[in-house]
């Protein structure tokens, strides 16, 4: 009988190899879905955030049509108060002397063919007549929103003469000053404004008799564009009635220190009176869109390469009559407006000015 030859056991060391490649096997599964979930991980941080850049985009894409309506609803007002205008020199052109609008109405006597005798009284629309609206103590254009030749001829004649101390011309002066000063700030004319930046009482009227007035009330100058912070907040403190859009009032009264400071620097920067208020307008408009954003200044700075003066030296703007916001950031940064100038005092300052409604005679002189 034949024996069968007993079975040899396994070797260890195939045993141990085949542990190893199992081993090798596992380590490769984990590194694989290691590798797989990087990737997975890679892809949706990407994912979010192009979401992001999306939003962004989106946002940003939201202010700037908000902002080109903004800009054609003021070029359509604009336009009208510029028709307006137009229509008052017209009537103004074809009316009498000023001397005929003295009486209560106009009477015009028709002389028909029927024996019958017809008179029509009409009164005077306060629209067109120049001693209540166009005109004021001689000045043409007085009430209008707008800057005219013909108006700063005159107001400048005007103080030539009081500065000679003309009593007539001082009187007339004193009374558009005070008159100025009572008017509401959304409701200033451009030649009131033009009154209270350019007057300045003569050194002859510093008299004892003048000095002698109530403490209560100083008498300040107007300070000019130029000057320094504290004299306009030493006059708006005075006159707190007239305080520019944006700026608030602390408990006493007085103007907010940090908003007069953003409101005057803003002043400074935008272009000059002399030059079109729709480049005044653009820029105001464009400055707000800039600083509807916090950063933005420091990005665009940063992004497109502007070099931010040493010193902070406040100009007007002479750029492009059409204002974009690069615009306005490059003229910024050459006056040295600093980021910090920007997150401490015109980005808050910006919140309030665009919190207050404006009113239509200010949409421009704001």
């Amino acid at each position: 009988m034949t024996r069968e030859p007993a079975s040899i056991p396994s070797s260890p060391w195939k045993i141990a190899d085949s542990t190893n490649a199992t081993n090798h096997l596992d380590d490769s599964t984990l590194q694989t879905k290691h590798e797989f979930y990087y990737s997975a991980g890679i892809q949706e941080g990407l994912r979010r955030r192009e979401d992001e850049l999306a939003l962004v985009r989106s946002q940003r894409d939201t202010t700037a049509l908000e902002a080109v309506n903004m800009r054609a609803k003021i070029r359509e007002l604009e336009q009208k108060l510029e028709h307006h205008e137009t229509s008052q020199k017209h009537a103004v052109s074809t009316s009498p002397s000023d001397a005929s609008f003295t009486h209560s109405f106009v009477r015009i006597s028709t002389s028909p063919t029927t024996s019958n005798e017809h008179s029509l009284s009409v009164s005077p629309s306060p629209h067109h007549s120049p001693t209540s609206t166009n005109y004021r103590h001689g000045i043409p254009s007085y009430r209008s929103a707008f800057p005219t030749r013909e108006a700063e001829i005159a107001l400048r004649g005007l103080m030539e003469k009081a500065k000679a101390m003309d009593s007539r011309a001082l009187t007339r002066i004193k009374s558009l000053c005070k008159e100025a000063h009572a008017t509401p700030r959304d409701e200033k004319s451009w030649a009131q404004k033009f009154v209270l930046s350019e007057w300045r009482n003569p050194p002859e009227l510093a008299t004892p008799s003048s000095l002698n007035r109530d403490p209560t009330r100083p008498l300040l100058p107007n300070p000019r564009m130029g000057d320094s912070f504290e004299s306009w907040y030493e006059y708006y403190c005075i006159h707190n009635s007239s305080l520019p859009r944006g700026v608030r009032k602390d408990t006493f009264g007085r103007p907010w220190k940090p908003d007069l400071r953003a409101s005057r620097i803003a002043a400074q920067l935008r272009p000059a009176q002399g030059c079109q208020p729709a480049t005044r307008t653009e820029f105001t408009v464009s400055l707000m869109e800039l600083l509807d954003t916090p950063g933005e200044y420091q990005r665009i700075v940063i992004e497109r390469g502007f070099s931010v003066a040493s010193e902070v030296t406040l100009s007007p703007y002479e750029g492009p009559a059409s204002v974009t916001v690069e615009d306005v950031v490059r003229h910024m940064a050459g006056c040295g407006i600093t980021f910090q100038m920007i997150r401490d005092d015109l980005e808050p300052w910006s919140h309030q000015y665009k919190s207050v409604a404006p009113s239509p005679a200010s949409v421009r002189n704001a």
